[in-house]
Parts: C-alpha cells; sequence; structure tokens
C-alpha cells in the first residue's frame, strides 16, 4: 500500500467509527494489512472491482490508480467489515465453516438461500456515497477532485451526482505530443467513476419513501427512516425493519408469508424486488 493509501485507510476507520458509535457500537479500526491492493495484472475475480471476505477477514481492491476510487471502494467494503457479522457450521461430508449473517444479509441454516443480499448492498453503497462524499472532502483527494469538478462542468445538463470521480484521458499518448506542436484538437477520452448499485439504491429508496409515505408522523424525513436500515444493518438487530415492513403492508391471509419475509426471498432476483416493492 502507498503513503496515500494508508492515510486513506485510517480516514475510514474514523469516518466508519463515528457510524459504529451513533449507533451505539464500541469502535474499532481495521488494520492495514487486512486490505490488499491487487495490481490489475493479478486480479482474478471478474464480477467486482473490491470485495470483504468474512471467513478470512480481508478486504480485497483492484488497483486502478486513482486515490478516489481508493477511497469510494474500500469505504464501502469497510463498511461490510464492521456491519453486524456471524458464521455458521455446514454440516456435510466436511464440516464448513460459512458466513451467516452480514448486515442485513442471511444465510439459511442450510446455505442453500441468501436473504436480503441485494438490499443490503443498497444500503452499504447509499451510505458509502453518504460518508465517502465528506471523506473526499480531504485534502488528500484534493487533485482528483479539482479534476472531477473541472470534468463535470462540461456537462451542465447531465445528472452527474453519482459520479465521484472523472478525468481527462489521453487516448493516444504520442500521437498528442505531435498534435500539441501543431495546435491541433487532441484525441482525449473523458474517464468516469460512479457509486455502484444505482438500480438496487434505487429500489431501496422508494421502499423507505412508501414507508415514511404510509407512516405519517413516524419519521421527520426520508433519511430518518433510512437511518433505520442502517442501524439494522450495523447492529444485526432486525425486528424493527421487520415490524415496520410488515405493518405497513400486512398480508392479506394468515397463511400468506409476510412482506419483510417476501423482500428476503427476493434478496438476489433485484429484477423481482423492484417489482414487488413498485407493488406495494
Amino acid at each position: 500500500m502507498s503513503p496515500e493509501q494508508i492515510q486513506t485507510a485510517k480516514l475510514i476507520n474514523e469516518a466508519t467509527n463515528k457510524l459504529l458509535e451513533k449507533y451505539g457500537l464500541p469502535p474499532f479500526d481495521i488494520p492495514e494489512e487486512n486490505i490488499h491492493v491487487i495490481l490489475k495484472n493479478f486480479w482474478k475475480e471478474p464480477q467486482f472491482d473490491a470485495y470483504f471476505t468474512q471467513n478470512h477477514q480481508e478486504v480485497n481492491i483492484k488497483d486502478k490508480g486513482s486515490i478516489s476510487n481508493y477511497a469510494v471502494k474500500v469505504f464501502h467494503e469497510i463498511l461490510h467489515f464492521k456491519s453486524y457479522g456471524a458464521a455458521q457450521v455446514l454440516m456435510g461430508d466436511k464440516k464448513i465453516l460459512a458466513e451467516y449473517r452480514l448486515g442485513i444479509k442471511t444465510a439459511s441454516r442450510d446455505g442453500d438461500m441468501i436473504f436480503f443480499r441485494n438490499l443490503n448492498e443498497a444500503i452499504t453503497e447509499r451510505m458509502t456515497k453518504k460518508y465517502a462524499a465528506e471523506l473526499l472532502s480531504d485534502p488528500l483527494f484534493k487533485k482528483e477532485q479539482e479534476e472531477t469538478r473541472k470534468e463535470k462542468k462540461k456537462f451542465p445538463s447531465k445528472d452527474l451526482g453519482d459520479f465521484y470521480f472523472m478525468e481527462e484521458v489521453d487516448v493516444r499518448p504520442l500521437r498528442n505530443v505531435i498534435r500539441r506542436f501543431l495546435k491541433i484538437p487532441q484525441k482525449t477520452n473523458s474517464h468516469y467513476m460512479a457509486y455502484g448499485y444505482s438500480p438496487k439504491r434505487k429500489t431501496f429508496h422508494n421502499l423507505v419513501s412508501k414507508l415514511f409515505t404510509k407512516n405519517p408522523g413516524k419519521f421527520k424525513d426520508e433519511t430518518e427512516g433510512m437511518e433505520l436500515f442502517e442501524s439494522a444493518m450495523m447492529t444485526g438487530r432486525l425486528h424493527g425493519i421487520g415490524q415496520l415492513i410488515d405493518k405497513t403492508f400486512p398480508r392479506k391471509t394468515t397463511e400468506e408469508k409476510g412482506t419483510f419475509r417476501k423482500i428476503g426471498e427476493l434478496g438476489e432476483d433485484s429484477k423481482g424486488l423492484a417489482e414487488f416493492v413498485d407493488a406495494l
């Protein structure tokens, strides 16, 4: 890890410890030894640029050369690291230690089903966007964030709120040297990095908006409603959000599954979850 990455990890620990304290939990730091920055040529994970593994208690991140990207990706994974966690032993030919709880994400006792996966990622990334944005105001990120503001000004009509890093990149550096000498336009592209899980975050926001609308006076605003889910993720106490959802959207018959249960079972089906929440 570079000195900038080590300093960023310290800032992330400070910011996430404040969140732990906010929800009545003791602070603790994730040592830099538990964060592994992997060069692009050695990165083997095809789906993600960063991930947290509960069994190994480690964060792995693909090095993209941007300190802003490092900050945002590691912030998300450290939130997973510091959210509620529990393991279980799966019985079979061999006993296997497996993840049981991570935030609100919950595995079945046989390990075959995962509940609330998409909602857990939506809450985590929504928190990342909110709190990592404050982190990016640190002088450590000044150069990249100034470049980002400069790039965003080129697109005044577009909503660029999800982009935390934008830069102009030479497409053909050697040819551009000649172009600059001849004073002709250079070939460049804009390189963007944005907060993830946008569809999942939209579904989560839709759910909270419906809960806010159907429970007048319970929350002063939607942010307070979202913080109820933040608390559940950090503390592991799901009763509050489960009770709120089931009371707001009661089942029609005693044989029918509760709404909270249905949301959990759609935990890995993004489209199905979005359609279900839309219909509430």
